[in-house]
Parts: structure tokens; C-alpha cells; sequence
């Protein structure tokens, strides 16, 4: 298994490049561990379709990732929702997150928590987002009846 290393860099983003977060992101690498490095370089964080990170999700589910470093949360996504997402996945397959800058580190027990904390979150949305599709069709059906 691989280490992930995901940077995004928005193309006005001229303090944290894409080369800057590698480096800091080798710095917890796992001695002699196998790394590769997906780089959305003039991603915004709030662009839904960003290549290499698209590229990073599809590997971890294939099982072929077991580590995610990343130089700050904020490279991931910037919306609640996308990163709860985001977390839930790596659970669902075992993958442990890292932040270089923060010094999260879900393998340790503080970091395992606070995943879990997010977990509540996503999963508050999921039931959330199905409750307001339950209501939306039963508006729609009571409109149909009417008619």
C-alpha cells in the first residue's frame, strides 16, 4: 500500500504552492514508505471536479492507498458536507489522515476521536439530505394528486 500525498494550489495562490505543501507533507512520511503525489495545481477548493483528487478517491477505493497526508484541511475542500464525505470514505476503507501543518493524525487515539466527532457530523447530513428528499417528493406527489 501507498501513502497519498494531495496538494491544491488555486492559481492566485501565490504563498502555498503545490511544491511548498509537498515538502511539508514528506516530512511525515513513514521512513522508506511508498508515496505518490496528486497535485491539483489551479483547483479551487470549491471546484467539484478536480482531477487529481477525483484520481486519489477512485485508488483509495480500489484499496490501494492506506495513508492521506495533506498540508492543510482546507486543501481538501472548504465546505462541511464535502468533508465529511471525504473522512467517511477514508473510513469506510481504513485510510488514515494526516494534516502536516495542523498535526492531526487520525491513527493516534486524539485523531481517531475527532474523525469520529466529523463522522456524527456526516452522517447528521446524510439523514439530513434524505429527510429533505422525503419531504420534496411528498410535496410533489400531494401537487400531482391535486391536479
Amino acid at each position: 500500500m501507498k501513502t497519498a500525498i494531495y496538494v491544491r494550489s488555486a492559481l492566485n495562490d501565490n504563498v502555498i504552492s503545490c511544491e511548498t505543501q509537498i515538502e511539508h507533507c514528506k516530512t511525515k512520511l513513514q521512513h522508506d514508505k511508498e508515496y505518490v503525489v496528486y497535485s491539483d495545481n489551479g483547483y479551487s477548493a470549491h471546484d467539484k471536479e478536480k482531477p487529481a483528487f477525483n484520481e486519489m478517491m477512485s485508488a483509495i477505493e480500489r484499496g490501494e492507498i492506506d495513508t492521506v497526508i495533506v498540508y492543510k484541511f482546507d486543501r481538501i475542500c472548504r465546505d462541511i458536507h464535502s468533508f465529511c464525505f471525504f473522512v467517511d470514505t477514508l473510513r469506510q476503507h481504513n485510510v488514515t489522515l494526516i494534516s502536516a501543518v495542523e498535526g492531526f493524525d487520525s491513527s493516534i487515539f486524539l485523531g481517531r476521536a475527532l474523525t469520529e466527532y466529523l463522522f456524527i457530523f456526516a452522517e447528521m447530513e446524510r439523514a439530513s439530505h434524505s429527510e429533505r428528499c422525503r419531504r420534496g417528493w411528498e410535496r410533489r406527489k400531494q401537487r400531482m394528486e391535486g391536479c
